[in-house]
């Protein structure tokens, strides 16, 4: 560490006013109570007028070397442990966020300090690059730890990064690595740029702390080294960022060029997750064991390869915007009680008496759809959520929390929604996002899947049952398992399909479906969606 600070202490003749023996004592605390700390200190360092500048680097780099270890760990544990306390949850948060902008905040002044007087004042021109690297280092762990709890960046954090990316630019140092500390890899200030803005377009999609690590480690890996351009070439690029925006990157849709923004096309990043996954799925040789499992990695890199390929992206730019509204929802969410809540809308349904006719499945799936009693479905409904709908488009909804969201939505949950005056119609839907601001309401963003659902019954063709002539009989129960049917609607979906627990699809399998008293064979086709616990499936009839 000491050859480290000579070569960064450049030329100043005052005497030494910063007293560096409290680091000693930090091993005597925990480690949350030691960074809260060295936080308090820093920032008494760079109040204090009595202290000059040379001293407060020195105090500066001498605090970030010695915690280096101790905020590798609290990040380790942070991230490993399931179920930490909420209190402790916040508190630990709140720690390392302020500590690492006090961090950011400490090498930002040194930096402004060099630039302002165009000499070796604080430290050699040769160390900028490092005191830049360490900078932003600082700035992308402040927005990681905003991620691991499902939260946007905090107001003018990109435009202090862009801050720096154009000094990096000015300089000519985007395109050099460095070794910001010891022990740990060189960094490629370019790459480490690129691996902040392709984290930060994730953002919503509401990944728990385990997949946004993870996803970091995984872009460390994946973008060694990268080039980012000042001119627009719409064959190579598909990212971008606006240096005079306060926001992350932006995929390329409709986009006008402009000489605020920097490009940077993701061609060899594309082909080494492709890769990664064959290799992953033929359970090939690969490089990844040190950062997850087989399992996990490929949840996280299939959603990679869907969120960022150039031809396989869906998320596209609406085609038509949403309405602002406000509306009061009656909601389930989760597979099996989104089906209790559809089954409670049409239960007596089952109980009517049943005229046999001629009409097709897709009739009777129709005529099942418009019968509705709506009391029980009421008095039912009593206990269930309520949730505002602030926006509308004829593909989704969002919706506003002033409170947390539940600690149980997460993204891919299947919902349904009933609006209030309408309890007998339930919509289903699945969240596609969770956005936290740091100021404002939490958003959550659903798309719609089917506004005509009904409540069947399958069960395996291969399974018999003893009796199967009452939908209700408790002898043929035990073999069927509940799902929804999808009608075919123009703006969702152009045949009928079927959702139904991950665990109970087989690809191209044969199932009997239950329908009031009426039994059908269907095969199951390959899958449209699947998230979470439901999948959704096309229907080809073999017997009606």
């Amino acid at each position: 560490m000491k050859s480290l600070l000579g070569k960064l202490i450049g030329k100043n003749t005052k005497t030494n006013a910063a007293d560096l023996s409290w680091l000693n004592d930090l091993t005597k605390l925990d480690d949350i109570t030691a960074i809260e700390n060295s936080t308090r200190k820093l920032k008494d360092c760079f109040t204090d007028d009595a202290i000059n500048e040379a001293d407060r680097l020195r105090m500066l780099l001498a605090t970030d070397t010695e915690n280096r270890q101790r905020v590798l760990k609290i990040t380790r544990q942070f991230v490993d442990f399931e179920n930490i306390r909420p209190e402790l949850e916040n508190h630990t948060a709140s720690t390392m966020y302020f500590y690492h902008r006090q961090i950011f905040v400490g090498y930002r002044s040194f930096i402004d300090r060099f630039l302002d007087t165009g000499g070796d004042i604080i430290f050699t021109y040769n160390r900028l690059p490092v005191i830049l690297g360490r900078a932003l280092k600082a700035a992308y762990s402040m927005a990681r730890w905003r991620y691991y709890r499902q939260q946007s960046v905090a107001d003018m954090t990109w435009s202090e990064i862009f801050d720096l990316y154009r000094i990096l630019e000015q300089e000519s140092l985007l395109d050099i690595t460095v070794n910001l500390y010891k022990d740990e890899a060189e960094t490629h200030l370019a790459a480490s740029f690129i691996q902040a803005c392709m984290l930060d377009s994730l953002s919503s999609s509401s990944l728990s702390k385990q997949k946004v690590e993870k996803t970091a480690l995984l872009l460390e890996k994946l973008i060694p080294w990268s080039q980012v351009s000042k001119h627009y070439d719409e064959h190579k690029h598909l990212f971008y960022v606006d240096l005079t925006q306060d926001q992350g990157a932006k995929r390329i849709r409709l986009f006008e060029p402009h000489t605020s923004c920097r490009y940077w096309g993701i061609e060899q990043l594309s082909a080494r997750i492709d890769a990664d996954i064959e290799a992953l799925d033929r359970d090939l040789p690969h490089d990844l064991e040190s950062i997850g499992s087989s399992s996990e990695l490929l949840e996280i890199l299939t959603l990679l390869r869907l969120e960022w390929s150039r031809h396989a992206y869906t998320r596209q730019r609406r085609s038509e915007e949403r309405q602002k509204v406000i509306k009061h929802v009656i909601v389930s969410y989760g597979f099996q009680d989104v089906c209790n809540q559809l089954k409670s809308a049409t239960k007596n349904l089952y109980l009517a008496p049943q005229e046999q006719s001629e009409n097709s499945l897709d009739d009777r799936m129709a005529i099942h759809n418009r019968i509705r009693t709506a009391p029980s479905v009421l008095y039912e409904n009593l206990t269930k959520e309520r949730w505002m709908i602030s926006d509308e488009s004829s593909s989704g909804y969002g919706v506003i929390f002033s409170d947390e969201p539940p600690s149980t939505l997460k993204l891919g949950k299947l919902v349904g929604l009933a609006v209030e005056d309408q309890p007998e119609r339930l919509i289903i839907g699945n969240i596609r996002s969770i956005n936290k601001p740091a100021k404002g309401d939490n958003h959550i963003g659903i798309k719609i899947l089917g506004r005509q659902a009904t409540w069947v019954q399958l069960c395996h063709a291969g399974l018999k049952t003893e009796n199967s002539s009452g939908i209700d009989d408790a002898s043929d129960q035990v073999l069927k398992f509940p799902a929804i049917f999808l009608s075919a609607e123009p703006d969702h979906s152009d045949s009928p399909t079927f959702l139904l627990p991950r665990i109970e699809y087989l690809e191209h399998g044969i199932y009997q479906l239950f329908l009031q008293s009426q039994k059908s064979l269907v095969q199951l086709g390959s899958p449209i969606e699947s998230r979470d616990d439901w999948i959704q499936v096309r229907i080809n009839y073999l017997e009606r």
